[in-house]
């Protein structure tokens, strides 16, 4: 009622709006007019004018009789016109001419409609009605009489009355009545409103112009004309078409996708139908998915359409190209309309009902429809019709004897499976059932899959449905058949727990021992594990063989670390220092002080709290501490105190010296492989290998019974299934097969680990009282506890253990359940087994005793629990190399401290050595007779040293070398370890060993000064001693260049003056200049040495220094007063030295920090320094020379040694021509002869080439050398002999050998002089 009011609400509306828009178009037409009679008269309009009157004029002659001159004649009223009123209007009245006729007929048009067109024609004005006809009429006559403005203004008047309803009705007006802007409006509206019309509006259109409308919307005006009922327009496309009706009536519109036949019968248009089937339309044609109409027609239950398609020829085999569906798979799938189903009431209104559907299904099967054709998914008629639950389908289809009722789809199921499956209401003892039914047409209820071998029962199993189980359990023939997983239907029953199964299947004879066999995929898993188990043991190896090289490594590490800190102390050099200037008044003494080492310890003496021992003096008032500390990194080299260790000792400094070439880097290539007996030792004892499945169930192997998997689920009920049926008898009375409670999976798996692992203690309780064997063991030796073990279960463990598990029982590998729980770190489970008095002694193969598995890993509240049960503490076994040794040998070995203190406060034996095996074997460890101690000090394990000394350990026991372990510790430097053994007041202080070292020697040896330091403080005699070459500790430490102990025996008053006891008689002083410390030098200064102490040779420390090439040390003796004019045995003084070694910054020292005399000469030859350098020309003679110039511009280069040689002479001789020339240049005569008679110019020498070169440096004359003798043949001067001389070179020469004469134009000497031979021979040869 509601939609009513408002239709009638908007009605009313339109019309109001039809009025108003009357009167616009009325308003605009006097609009018009008057713009009209103005555009006439080309001015104003009024009512004064000619326009204004003649038009009014004109209108007041409407059907008068006044200038009336022809009657117009219309229906029977009759009205006064005037010709010239007509002709102004239209040419078109009649045939003839108005002049012509008196009387005008306007035919076929009503009384209403003339009386409106003569009043418009007169007026311009008309009063149109509402009517439509009206206005029809009145267009049809103003078309009729050319009427245009009247035609125009009537289809205007038209237009406002066409809507969506009537647009069709006016579009037809408009073509009959020509009507062209009213035809086109309506088309626009037709147009616009295209898919709201409906077939009803077109039902009085003409076929032609219907049919040019459709052609004028769509490419397919076919499907138009059916979808609106119109045969007719049928008709006149298959006359247009008639060539191409084949093609035409088999299209498809593409906007629906249908087929002209399809939506004939979609309107149920039987006639329409036929006649394109008549003319040729494929009643099978498909769709793009391959669909025909037939298809379409049985899935929209569209009976009529299905039955007309099959009566006239449809293929009912026909299957679409998607799916290979039927028209008979679509029959048995149908469904009638339901609320769930989603569609529309309207469209479940046409479809059919399953009756009708029962009927397209007969009719299909009459016409040959095939009942086995399968889907795409494998799915024939009959699985269809069961899956849509479709009765009349189905029993249609269980008519036909044809009928293959074994078929599966591509899942594998067969009818009776999806019968059994898909009705959850299923009652298995229903023999009207479809399952039942089914079975009585011929289904076989142990129907098999080919794929995976799953018969029915299987499936019923797998998938949980117990109802179908049950059906097919008392119908089935082979209940203990086995799918292609190996598995049978019990085993499957039994993973989804299914209780009523299980008993139904045993009850009916199915074997509960039955065993899953090997499949493809089991053997895959097992090979994956195999695999993986292989990657985990290669793993462990892996790991074993680099923990053995990481050990070897360590110990390498531990000696080049030794190396390293010798190698430190040769290589680095102590930086340069100012000596402290300190007084020899405040020199260090000995105090008697606390003991230092207590003091870094930070306790007492744990021997004897009252005493103090002895210590080394404060760092107050010592001057020599602080440069011991500051030397301590950078001091060098051993001490070799004990020269005649050396031999001994050869091996083992060649190994430091490898280990130093290769700076300390550890090559793998040298560290010793490991051996198979290593390898397995370190991965049973450090547990590196780990099974990857021990702490999983592993269910995908084979060999599983049913009992497997429902322990394995923890389906309890079922396993009661079991455990109950032992004493039951099957149907019939007939005996059946007992459960075995002790099968064996592949993977040594039992029904009792399965629930001990899961946690079913009260289903193993259960299997147990059954008569599973709870010590069963695997093929390595396994049982079950040590399974548990090994899995961490300490629940499982203890569980087996009440429940009587043997405890002794060991693996292959001889590991008992005890070792195991140790390595597994179970203390609950040790104490268990404790308490039940298992084997606490025992060892393995290894040889390694639990008490050691326990210390080893770290587990003291374990290992506190087999001590405290019995257990021995020193459980003496086999040791390297064959010797015997005991638990704190090999802790201390291995560096195990916290092991080995637990062993010592278990009151385990202290000093025993190692000990030869039970034939006298065991290498150097039987015989080295180290104590434990020692082998603690030798480790530096300060922590056991400390726990063995608190517990009484002998102190001054001593090894097959002599060695205390005071020795050793000072030996190997661990000063925590020496500082707790020299706190010790039973501590022999002077013990030797067999080399007779004592501790304090080998404190030096090893530059431990604090431990030196402290022995000093109990033994102030300790440091005086020397060796067999005469020297004490002092000078071997100088010549060791060891700064650090230099230092520590010149702050402990060492004698800085003793001589060494051999036939150089040289000082500390004269050592250290010797090996170039000056560090040592300026301390041994500092602390008195004296500087004028002269050796053997009488050389003081100043020649000593100057021959060293340690200028350095030069400049700190000259600051600390060393005569510097001190001349040896061959009256050299130290220039003499230092030129005739050639070092320039020597000299440079002794030239300018000195007042050495630089002429000084020599007894051995009567040379000064000069004549010495030109004598040695060492190669930085040139500069050494320079030195002397800048220094001493007078000196007197041309002074004769005792032959009479000058340095340049000396200099020419030795070839030194650098020098000779620097000699020239400085004023240097080539005029001298020797007390041989020897001059540069006859001087025995290769070549004359530098005496030319030396001739030619001559750049003025040179002085007149004279004598008695010519200096080239020596012919004594007389008084007819004239002394002559060569003006080039200067030599006095007789007449003879000067009688050559030549200009010298460098000495600016235009005329010719005289010049010897040699010069000459220069000059004219050019040589310059």
């Amino acid at each position: 009622m509601a939609d009513e009011g408002q239709v009638a609400k908007l009605e009313r509306h339109l019309s109001l709006l039809r009025e108003e828009y009357v009167k616009l178009q009325n308003k605009m037409i006097d609009i018009e007019q008057k713009y009209s009679v103005a555009i006439a008269s080309s001015g104003q309009v009024n009512e004064n004018t000619f326009v204004s009157r003649l038009l009014k004029t004109v209108a007041e002659l409407y059907d008068k009789d006044l200038y009336s001159d022809i009657t117009v004649s219309f229906d029977g009223q009759k009205v006064k016109a005037h010709k010239f009123v007509l002709a102004a209007r239209s040419d078109h009245w009649c045939s003839r001419d108005l002049n012509e006729v008196n009387e005008l007929e306007l035919t076929d048009i009503s009384r209403d409609v003339g009386l409106t067109l003569m009043k418009w024609v007169y007026t311009d004005k008309a009063t149109f009605p509402k009517d439509e006809s009206f206005l029809i009429q009145l267009v049809k006559a103003a078309n009729k009489y050319k009427l245009k403005d009247l035609r125009h203004r009537c289809e205007k008047m038209l237009m406002s009355s066409v809507n969506v309803s009537n647009c069709i009705k006016f579009y037809q007006t408009a073509e009959d009545i020509g009507a062209k802007e009213l035809q086109k409006y309506c088309a626009e509206i037709i147009s616009s409103h295209w898919h709201d019309l409906k077939t009803e509006d077109f039902i009085h259109i003409s076929a032609p112009l219907l049919y040019e409308m459709f052609k004028s919307k769509s490419s397919h005006p076919l499907h138009l004309a059916i979808r609106h009922h119109r045969e007719d327009v049928l008709f006149l496309f298959l006359i247009e078409f008639n060539s191409q009706l084949a093609q035409k009536v088999n299209e498809i519109d593409p906007t629906t996708g249908e087929l002209p036949l399809q939506i004939a019968l979609a309107e149920k248009l039987e006639s329409i139908a036929k006649t394109l089937v008549g003319n040729g339309c494929d009643v099978n044609k498909p769709d793009m998915e391959g669909d025909c109409l037939l298809h379409k027609a049985i899935m929209n239950g569209d009976e009529f359409a299905a039955t007309f398609l099959i009566k006239n020829g449809a293929n009912v085999n026909a299957a679409n190209h998607t799916q290979h569906i039927t028209p008979l798979h679509l029959a048995a799938s149908y469904r009638h309309w339901s609320p769930s189903m989603g569609t529309s009431n309207s469209k479940a209104a046409q479809m059919t009902s399953a009756e009708g559907m029962a009927r397209i299904t007969a009719l299909l099967l009459k016409n040959g429809a095939n009942t086995d054709a399968r889907d795409n998914e494998g799915r024939t008629p009959l699985h269809r019709a069961i899956e849509a639950d479709n009765e009349s389908v189905l029993n249609a289809l269980l008519q036909k004897n044809s009928l293959n009722l074994e078929l599966r789809d591509n899942q594998g199921r067969v009818p009776l499976w999806l019968a059994l499956s898909y009705d959850n209401n299923f009652d298995p003892m229903d023999e009207d059932s479809l399952a039942a039914n089914l079975v009585s047409h011929g289904a076989c209820p142990d129907s098999i899959n080919a794929t995976t071998g799953d018969s029915l029962l299987h499936m019923a199993a797998s998938s949980g449905r117990e109802k179908a189980g049950l059906f097919l359990a008392s119908r089935s023939t082979q209940l203990d058949y086995m799918n292609k997983a190996g598995e049978t239907p019990l085993h499957l029953a039994c993973r989804n727990g299914m209780v009523t199964l299980v008993t139904e299947l045993l009850n009916s004879g199915a074997n509960p021992n039955t065993q899953t066999t090997i499949t493809e995929e089991t053997q895959m898993k097992a090979s994956e594990r195999a695999t993986a188990r292989g990657r985990a043991k290669l793993e462990a190896r892996k790991k074993a063989i680099e923990l053995f090289k990481q050990k070897q490594k360590e110990k390498a590490m531990e000696r080049a670390k030794e190396i390293e800190m010798k190698k430190t102390k040769k290589d680095i050099k102590t930086k340069n220092a100012a000596p402290k200037q300190v007084s020899m008044a405040t020199a260090p003494t000995v105090a008697v002080k606390a003991n230092p080492f207590e003091e870094d310890l930070g306790v007492s003496n744990p021997f004897d709290e009252d005493q103090r021992g002895f210590s080394f003096g404060s760092d107050e008032g010592n001057p020599f501490l602080a440069d011991i500390k500051a030397a301590e990194s950078a001091s060098s080299g051993a001490n070799p105190f004990y020269a005649e260790t050396k031999d001994s000792e050869t091996k083992q400094e060649e190994h430091e010296e490898s280990f130093e070439e290769d700076g300390l880097t550890i090559r793998e290539d040298d560290l010793p492989e490991p051996s198979e007996y290593d390898i397995s030792k370190l991965i049973q004892e450090q547990r590196l290998y780990e099974d990857p499945f021990a702490n999983v169930i592993i269910t995908d192997c084979h060999g599983r019974t049913p009992l497997h998997v429902a322990v394995a689920h923890k389906h309890e009920n079922v396993v009661n299934c079991f455990i109950n049926f032992q004493d039951s008898l099957g149907r019939g009375g007939r005996l059946l097969v007992v459960p075995d409670f002790n099968l064996t999976d592949s993977e040594e798996q039992t029904a009792l680990e399965f629930a001990l692992w899961t946690g079913q203690y009260q289903v193993a309780e259960r299997l147990l009282e059954a008569g599973a064997d709870i010590d069963i063991q695997t093929s390595n030796g396994m049982t079950l506890l040590h399974k548990a073990t090994e899995r961490l279960d300490i629940g499982a463990a203890l569980f087996l253990l009440d429940h009587g598990a043997d405890i002794n029982v060991r693996t292959k590998d001889n590991m008992s359940v005890l070792q195991l729980a140790i390595h597994c770190r179970l203390q609950p489970v040790v104490e268990a087994l404790c308490s039940r008095q298992t084997d606490l002694n025992t060892c393995d193969e290894n040889g390694n005793c639990p008490l050691w598995f326990a210390l080893k890993s770290g587990q003291i509240d374990v290992a506190s629990t087999l001590v405290a049960h019995g257990c021995d503490p020193d459980a003496w076994n086999m040791g390297p190399n064959g010797c015997t040794q005991s638990l704190l040998h090999r802790a201390i070995s291995e560096g195990d401290e916290k092991a080995a203190c637990f062993l010592i406060r278990s009151n385990c034996d202290l000093n025993s050595p190692r000990r030869p095996g039970p034939g006298g074997d065991g290498g150097v460890e039987a015989w080295d007779g180290l104590s434990p101690l020692h082998l603690a000090c030798a480790a530096g394990l300060d922590n056991i040293v400390q726990c063995l000394v608190e517990h009484k350990a002998n102190v001054n026991s001593k090894d097959s070398e002599g060695r205390a372990p005071i020795h050793i510790a000072i030996n190997t430097n661990h000063p925590i370890v020496t500082r707790l053994l020299l706190s010790h007041p039973e501590l022999d202080m002077t013990a030797k060993d067999r080399s007779g070292k004592t501790p304090f020697a080998v404190a030096l040896n090893t530059r431990n000064h604090e431990a030196a330091a402290a022995i000093l403080a109990r033994e102030l005699g300790a440091a005086e001693q020397f060796d067999s070459k005469g020297r004490n500790f002092l000078h071997s430490a100088i010549l060791s260049n060891d700064v650090d102990t230099v230092l520590f025996l010149i702050g402990v008053s060492a004698d800085v003056n003793s001589r060494i006891q051999d036939s150089t008689h040289r000082t500390p002083l004269h050592l250290a200049v010797t090996v170039g410390s000056e560090i040592i030098v300026r301390h041994l200064l500092l602390a008195g040495a004296r500087v004028n102490d002269v050796d053997k040779h009488r050389q003081t420390a100043l020649h000593m220094a100057a021959a060293s090439k340690h200028a350095s040390i030069i400049s700190a003796l000259l600051r600390e007063g060393i005569n510097h004019d001190a001349v040896d045995e061959k009256g050299n003084n130290a220039l003499h030295v230092a030129v005739q070694y050639g070092h320039v910054e020597c000299v440079r020292i002794l030239l300018t920090e000195s007042s050495i005399n630089a002429e000084a000469i020599n007894t051995s030859r009567g040379q000064n320094p000069l004549h010495v350098l030109a004598q040695y020309a060492k190669e930085n003679a040139v500069a050494i020379f320079e030195l002397f110039c800048q220094s001493m511009p007078e000196y007197p280069i041309n002074s004769l040694d005792a032959d009479g040689n000058t340095a340049l002479f000396l200099a020419y001789v030795n070839g030194a021509a650098r020098l000779c020339r620097e000699l020239l240049r400085a004023g240097g005569s080539l005029a001298t002869v020797n007390k041989h008679g020897v001059s540069i110019f006859n001087a025995e020498v290769p070549t004359k080439k530098l005496l030319y070169s030396l001739l030619d440096l001559l750049d003025a004359e040179p002085p007149w050398s004279d004598g008695t003798n010519c200096h080239e043949c020596s012919v004594k001067f007389t008084v007819k002999t004239r002394k002559h001389h060569c003006r080039h070179c200067g030599r006095l020469l007789c007449s003879k050998c000067s009688d050559k004469q030549i200009p010298i134009v460098k000495y600016e000497l235009p005329k010719p002089v005289r010049v010897c031979d040699v010069c000459f021979e220069m000059l004219t040869s050019g040589v310059r």
